[in-house]
């Protein structure tokens, strides 16, 4: 048996991110006229609806029909200034036959403003409800194009996004808090509040609106405009040098899972009527997670998603495929059986040898929700099942067939998404950024992540747009959303996306959950209790379809992370509520199986290394800001090890966010006489060690010596020991065989390590040698 390793001496700073590269992070009543969110100080302007400088259509000034919208049994009261415009004259029937032309019926103002950036919209309106269970738009959502500084209403230049003016409150015959319906919605006279945040530059802009049903809708009438109101809104995103970006080494698995956390997730999944159990169960329950799995169609070289999934050009048989690939991946590290890991690598083969291009209005939608599961599952595949050593290498997922995958996920999954769809509604973008960031991860890209990571932030990476999808514009200050007022599972599916988020980034040693004073929790005390039944308070009249319907595992991915999302006793009294009642059941608890670490001893060995590794270093040496980041990790690592008692999400965290503050130590230069010393750092090894003559049948320990001489100019090096091979990395091998115990190294009498691909220290110097 042979088997040849590599003794390689690191500067400490390197070692250091090495040694973590194993260590795997996965309202009641009707609307109020004029109620408004909190807005930033600064700039504040009024622009009346009939001040418009041009209309096109039928858009009618309510100063010359009086007052009186068509289909309206009574006049509308309340608005400001002198009047508002009634957008459109309604069709006569409510199908996809009658639908509102696009680019018919516009109009056009101009606002001024003082300096340029970020501003937000408050648009004032009303929607009697008058057209409710239309065909293809049930709820009577009057659609709107929002364009700023275009040169057209119906173009894209200057096309920032869909304003819904949903139905703006209950007629006068309702309760607060009523069941919505035609009998307790229509001919409602109520004044509603919808918001927009826009780009604006300095001096004069121009806002369009025109009436446009979005791909796969009709539209059948148009709001009442009464007013827009326009506020500076720089101070409520955080500036681009306030978005958290990675540096260090990415870490794997590190999506949803860990390998701690899956080592958990197998401990955990043996005890009985744990939640851990019953997702086990639901996972072996699942086709999708067979190794017999059976696919109902080819692979495509183009995948078309259309509105609505119509027309669906393998678009479902691309999605299945993918939660098969994670599923199957997750039975194989919890059940050991290679036919799992066979299948997932079947799955990701075909596609990866196959598909070219997704398409259609929903190609983006489709890839952000689809490819992380194909990313999960390669990451097992890639980073655990290809470094178990029980595995023969004629099993493994080759380089070849990985390579041809990493095309798939740049070429494909990337570049459908790249560019975000910033005008879409919020849940778009905020899992396309939970995807990107997933490819970022995947690829090792870091220009990948740290933009998915802006985009999340300020929601602003595509040059002249401003997303809805961002945290800030998609949340609200008080937990409303910006899709609360359409339904409550658009809403959550935006939620879903900034927890996916949230998760990819803690694995990676980046807390989100704290981001614009812990925003994720104030949006899961207001989803989660509405869907409880409670009222609450809404500036937009919040929309009671799929009220109850809770499908998001934002309260799996809270309750996981409670400390670091702000939650107190009664937020997880809430969380608990809501994943009891709401959530736990069905298939739903395979997503409480992933999302949940399970209860037990966390494996702190990496953070214990880790912190021994750079314990030593000297403040002296590093500038203020790199050191000041760099302390308050490795205190926070130190605690996690003294308290002993913490879950293995929060150990893993602090693993991954040392390792980030050590790779962003930056050095201060040194000043005064000196002279240049040539940076050296060598390595030379003595006569190959050689192992006394194995004795078949009998167990022994056999040991080998030889010598390795270092010399560094550094003030710290590390010499540090690996395996190359990637066929059982660290053991003995003989043909297609290999021993079970793995290699030991040891420097002069030290306690010995095990030999892995990952390379291990061996001994440490803190000045040259």
């Amino acid at each position: 048996m042979t088997r040849s390793v590599f003794l390689r001496a690191v500067p400490r700073t390197a070692l250091s991110a090495l040694a973590t590269a194993g260590v795997f992070l996965l309202a009641g009543g009707m609307a109020q006229p004029a109620r408004a969110f909190t807005a930033s100080a600064g700039f504040h302007a009024v622009v009346e609806a009939e001040d418009a400088t041009a209309t096109i259509g039928d858009v009618n000034d309510s100063r010359r029909i009086g007052d009186q919208p068509a289909g309206l049994s009574a006049p509308l009261t309340g608005y400001s200034g002198s009047g508002f415009l009634d957008f459109s004259n309604p069709v006569a029937s409510s199908d996809w036959r009658g639908t509102i032309p696009v680019g018919h019926d516009g109009a056009t103002w101009h606002i001024n403003v003082p300096s340029t950036g970020i501003y937000r919209l408050r648009f004032v309106y009303n929607n009697p409800g008058t057209k409710w269970n239309g065909s293809r738009n049930a709820r009577d959502e009057r659609n709107m194009r929002v364009t700023v500084n275009g040169n057209s209403y119906t173009g894209a230049d200057g096309w920032i996004g869909w304003m819904i003016f949903s139905v703006s409150g209950y007629n006068g015959t309702a309760q607060p808090d009523a069941l919505q319906t035609a009998d307790t919605v229509a001919q409602n006279r109520a004044w509603n509040n919808n918001f927009m945040y826009v780009p604006l530059r300095a001096g004069d802009n121009t806002l369009r609106l025109s009436l446009e049903a979005p791909p796969g809708q009709g539209v059948y009438d148009g709001p009442n405009l009464d007013r827009s109101e326009v506020d500076s809104a720089d101070d409520l995103f955080v500036d681009v040098g306030g978005v958290p970006s990675k540096r260090g080494a990415f870490q794997h698995p590190g999506l949803y899972v860990t390998s701690q956390q899956l080592a958990s997730m197998r401990r955990a999944k043996e005890v009985p009527d744990s939640v851990s159990a019953k997702g086990y169960e639901r996972l072996v329950a699942s086709p999708l997670s067979s190794c017999s799995y059976a696919r109902s169609d080819g692979y495509y070289s183009t995948v078309e998603r259309g509105p609505y999934n119509n027309p669906d050009v393998g678009s479902s048989q691309f999605s299945n495929d993918g939660t098969a690939v994670f599923y199957n991946a997750l039975r194989w590290y919890l059940d050991g059986d290679v036919c799992h890991a066979q299948k997932a690598i079947e799955l990701l083969n075909g596609w990866a040898n196959t598909l070219q291009r997704v398409v259609n209005n929903d190609a983006k939608l489709i890839v952000a929700l689809t490819a992380p599961q194909y990313l999960n599952g390669a990451e097992i595949i890639k980073h655990v099942y290809n470094a178990d050593p029980s595995v023969p290498a004629a099993q493994k997922w080759s380089a070849q067939d990985m390579a041809r995958f990493d095309r798939l996920v740049r070429e494909v999954f990337y570049n459908t998404i790249a560019g975000y769809y910033p005008q879409a509604n919020g849940n778009w973008d905020a899992n396309i950024a939970a995807a990107n960031l997933a490819i970022g991860v995947y690829l090792d890209d870091h220009a990948i992540f740290n933009r998915a990571l802006e985009q999340f932030y300020r929601g602003d990476v595509v040059p002249g747009t401003l997303s809805m999808g961002s945290l800030p514009a998609y949340i609200y200050p008080t937990g409303e959303s910006q899709e609360s007022n359409r339904d409550q599972g658009h809403a959550g599916l935006g939620l879903q996306g900034f927890a996916e988020t949230s998760e990819i980034s803690w694995n990676q040693g980046i807390d989100v959950f704290g981001a614009y004073g812990h925003r994720l929790l104030a949006a899961a005390r207001y989803y989660g209790r509405y869907a409880l039944g409670a009222a609450v308070p809404s500036e937009t009249f919040i929309s009671d379809k799929g009220r109850g319907a809770v499908s998001t595992p934002l309260f799996e991915v809270l309750a996981n992370h409670a400390a670091a999302a702000g939650a107190g006793p009664d937020d997880l009294a809430l969380i608990n509520r809501v994943l009891a009642e709401k959530y736990r059941s069905g298939d739903q608890w395979i997503s409480s199986l992933v999302f949940q670490t399970p209860p037990g001893p966390a494996d702190v060995s990496a953070l214990r290394s880790l912190v021994e590794l750079n314990s030593a270093r000297e403040r002296a040496r590093y500038t203020a800001d790199s050191w000041a980041a760099f302390a308050i990790a490795l205190n926070n690592a130190s605690s996690v090890l003294r308290e002993g008692n913490s879950s293995q999400a929060v150990v893993d965290f602090a693993t991954a966010a040392l390792a980030e503050a050590v790779q962003g130590l930056a050095a201060v230069a040194d000043g005064g006489v000196g002279g240049v010393v040539p940076a050296t750092l060598s390595l030379t090894l003595g006569a190959p060690a050689a192992f006394r003559a194995f004795v078949p049948g009998v167990e022994a320990r056999y040991t080998a010596t030889t010598t390795a001489n270092v010399l560094s100019t550094a003030g710290d090096a590390v010499l540090a020991v690996s395996d190359p091979s990637t066929t059982s990395p660290g053991h003995l091998v003989n043909g297609a065989f290999s021993l079970a115990q793995p290699l030991e190294a040891s420097v002069a009498g030290s306690a010995p390590v095990a030999v892995s691909g990952t390379p291990a220290p061996l001994a440490a110097w803190r000045a040259p040698v």
